[in-house]
Parts: structure tokens; sequence; C-alpha cells
């Protein structure tokens, strides 16, 4: 982005409004920075800081915060995350905040996944075989029907894409990347859920090459 002297870009601080946690279980949460829908997080430094820190408390590593719970249920902490931009471009962005709720729950959901391939060429398709959510009853929460919601994420999306609403993956290059899938059902006072793969993307291009090169 070309900015004008004088003048700076107003970036947004992307995070979850409401999250859940489970009495004395930590959680870590990560924070992005966007401008017109580019991710510039690496270009910002970040704080936390809790409007009390009597239910709990909070750490961070640059963009990911984690919060550890006391063994008390509570709602409405609130958390400020400040971005700020690195000296570099201190002149380009301005500095910017974004609040979210923390609550403490006794309720946590549960989830349970499988992809098609854990090893896949760029290319070939890879997609969710199942994908299941169940409260702490046991029950199973119906994602079509809204009895929870689900997002998908690729830890690497130039290596491999995936739709956060649907799931639906795209191989890009070669690599490894971490799919995670987060079970939300904030309403109802439960604590999200997440399910975590690895998966190897494989250029067959690469090693085509190299076999015919050692022929």
């Amino acid at each position: 982005n070309v900015v004008t002297a004088g003048q700076k870009l107003q970036p947004t601080v992307v995070v979850s409004e409401n999250i859940s946690y489970q009495v004395g279980q930590a959680k870590s949460v990560t924070v992005s920075v966007k401008y017109d829908g580019n991710d510039i997080t690496d270009l910002f430094n970040f704080g936390y800081k809790l409007s009390t820190t009597e239910y709990g408390s909070v750490s961070s590593n640059a963009n990911v915060f984690t919060f550890t719970p006391g063994s008390t249920k509570y709602s409405g902490i609130i958390l400020t995350i400040t971005a700020t931009p690195i000296d570099a471009y201190a002149d380009q962005y301005y500095k910017v905040e974004k609040t979210c709720t923390l609550n403490i729950v006794d309720k946590a959901l549960a989830i349970e996944a499988e992809l098609s391939a854990t090893n896949v060429n760029i290319g070939e398709n890879i997609y969710f075989t199942s994908v299941t959510v169940k409260d702490n009853e046991g029950k199973i929460l119906s994602i079509d029907d809204g009895e929870c919601t689900v997002e998908y994420q690729s830890s690497a999306p130039s290596v491999l894409a995936i739709n956060a609403s649907t799931g639906v993956m795209t191989p890009l290059a070669e690599g490894e990347t971490t799919v995670k899938v987060i079970a939300r059902k904030d309403k109802d006072g439960y604590a999200s859920a997440s399910w975590t793969q690895t998966v190897t993307v494989i250029d067959p291009t690469v090693y085509k090459a190299a076999t015919k090169s050692g022929e």
C-alpha cells in the first residue's frame, strides 16, 4: 500500500469477540491484523491486558495469547489487545486496539474429525470424511442445523488453502501445514474445542524430475 506523506492506514485486529474457557483449562488463541483484506500481522507487536486478574491470567507469544482460567465460573472478563506497528512501519499504520470477552464455564465441547489423507499431491483432492461435535453429555450436535458452529484453519494457507466455513481444501505448494477445526457453542456457555492434524503436501513434478535425472 502506498501512503501519502502525513497520512496513515487504519488496520483491523481480527479475533473472536467472545471466547469461552473451561474451568481450569488454558487455551491459546491466535490474533491477526489485516488491512484491505491483506494479512499484515508480521508488521505489528502485540500487548494484552485483562480487566481483572482475579479469575485467571494471560501470557503471550507475539500474536498468540494464552488465557489460563482459575477454578471459578465467571463471565465478562475483558481482554484488551493492542497492536502496535514495528518501527519500520510506524509511519504507515496506526496503532489499533480490539477487545474481546472471556467467559469461564464448566461445560466443554468435544470434537472428532477425520481426513481423507494426511499426505497429498498438489492438485489432488483432500477432504474431511467426518466432523463430529458432542456436548458434555455426549449428545451429537448438528452443524448444519446451527446447534454449534465450526471453523476450519490452515497454519500455512500458501501450502494448503482451506475455506474457513466449509472446510474445502486446496493443496497449493509443497510443504507441511497443521489443519485445525474449532467447534463453538458460546451462547449456551460451552468452552470451544479444537482438533488438529498435520498434513504434508507433495509436489510430484519435483520427484519425477529427480527420477528422470537419475536414470
